[in-house]
């Protein structure tokens, strides 16, 4: 069980820097964005951001509309590939944000083999609107963290902790103010220790404070569902996360 908790984060630390390398060789997202806009501009609610956080602000997606403006295309092909390039990057910020969303790049990977196996105006068509969902249903998951009243920063946090687990409304409830307390505690650590994944005496003290967070009556995980082992596997996935993330945001 101690090994399955790993693969997510070694994964999403292979994905994050594999994009990031291939985006340096790439140019301004934006410009792509602005290509594709005259296809999906009637079929979607599209607003273009200079923000690196985000792609689309997609509301609704006509598919029907969608397919018909796309058919108009000529250029299929090169739309497709520009739509990739898009979500290869937004997947991997994606991922350096919040691993639990790994499942969005396995979707990606299916449609990409599946495109490539064959490439017919049929496939072309398909592919277009699979990433297009793709992309939708990216934009929902980039949202959820409101619908729980928590911050972008806190749902990571807030996900890797409920992950696989049997919950209750009121388990959530205590977990839900647990991620704030822990994000801030971690956050406050990090900015007062200089370089402190380098050393091992300070990545143990992070661990060692991770673990009280999550132990203590007041800040801690619900006890009746997380026991002494659980809580370690817990504390490992926490500090695996924050560190990819500092790895990701020093790259």
């Amino acid at each position: 069980a101690g090994v399955e908790e790993y693969k997510v984060s070694h994964r999403a630390i292979r994905y994050i820097y594999q994009s990031l390398q291939d985006d340096r060789q790439k140019a301004d997202t934006s410009a792509i964005i602005q290509a594709l806009n005259r296809i999906v501009s009637d079929a979607i609610n599209v607003t273009p951001y200079n923000d690196d956080e985000r792609i689309f602000d997609i509301s609704e997606i006509d598919f029907d509309l969608l397919r018909t403006e796309f058919a108009k295309s000529d250029r299929q092909a090169s739309d497709v590939q520009d739509l990739r390039s898009v979500l290869e990057v937004r997947l991997a910020k994606m991922l350096a944000m919040n691993p639990t969303l790994f499942d969005y790049q396995k979707r990606f990977d299916e449609i990409v083999a599946k495109y490539n196996m064959e490439r017919d105006r049929g496939t072309v068509e398909a592919t277009f609107e699979a990433l297009m969902r793709l992309t939708a249903d990216m934009e929902k998951a980039r949202r959820a963290h409101v619908k729980l009243g928590l911050t972008a920063e806190q749902k990571p946090v807030f996900d890797l902790l409920t992950e696989h687990e049997d919950l209750t409304k009121q388990d959530i409830e205590k977990i839900k103010k647990t991620s704030i307390e822990l994000l801030q505690a971690i956050e406050e650590r990090i900015h007062l220790v200089q370089d402190i994944f380098q050393k091992e005496s300070t990545r143990d003290d992070l661990k060692s404070r991770i673990y009280d967070l999550l132990y203590d009556d007041r800040t801690g995980l619900p006890a009746d569902k997380f026991d002494d082992d659980a809580l370690d596997i817990k504390t490992n996935v926490i500090f695996n996360y924050f560190e990819t993330r500092s790895l990701v945001q020093a790259a």
